[in-house]
């Protein structure tokens, strides 16, 4: 793991060409102390990442500021910190699984849309979202073997929410 930086999609990148399928990324995310980091950064971009594997990156898997990519049927696994950290204007997670990643499987303190993922083994929660941003799509995920077998709510709830019962192990 951190043997190099990581794939960035920037604010300047056409989303619309910016595509990762069938990939596979590993031992990337190096830091230089920086907690901005994983395999795969995206910044203020878009991407479509799909039927990748994103695995041993010295700190998240996938790191998103103010981005929305949409993540599909990917495995990522084994990363230092968390599977996928970070959301944006309408980042949407769906079919992947993420397992076994140092922290959380997603830490999410932003816009994400939640569906159909299985989380296995992560050492702390399966899905840590805030309350300022309760998904308004969150269904279908599974869990097994993680730390907390829950869905984590941190920070404050800003406004009357409610959370989907249709989550399997959570």
């Amino acid at each position: 793991p951190g043997d190099w930086y990581f794939i960035q999609f920037s604010p300047t990148s056409d989303d619309a060409s910016c595509l990762l399928d069938h990939c596979v990324i590993r031992y990337g995310g190096y830091s230089g102390g920086s907690p901005d980091c994983g395999n795969i950064y995206c910044e203020e971009a878009s991407p479509t990442i799909s039927n990748c594997e994103i695995s041993y990156s010295e700190y998240n898997g996938i790191h998103i500021v103010n981005g929305g990519p949409a993540i599909t049927s990917n495995i990522i696994r084994e990363n230092a910190r968390d599977g996928i950290y970070g959301a944006g204007s309408a980042t949407t997670v769906s079919n992947n699984t993420i397992s076994y990643n140092g922290n959380h499987g997603i830490d999410a303190p932003g816009n994400i849309e939640l569906s159909n993922n299985t989380f296995i083994g992560n050492s702390q929660y399966g899905i840590q979202i805030y309350g300022m941003y309760i998904p308004q799509v969150l269904s279908g995920n599974t869990g097994s073997g993680n730390g907390y077998n829950g869905i984590g709510l941190h920070g404050t709830v800003t406004s009357n929410s409610t959370l989907p019962a249709v989550n399997p192990g959570f």
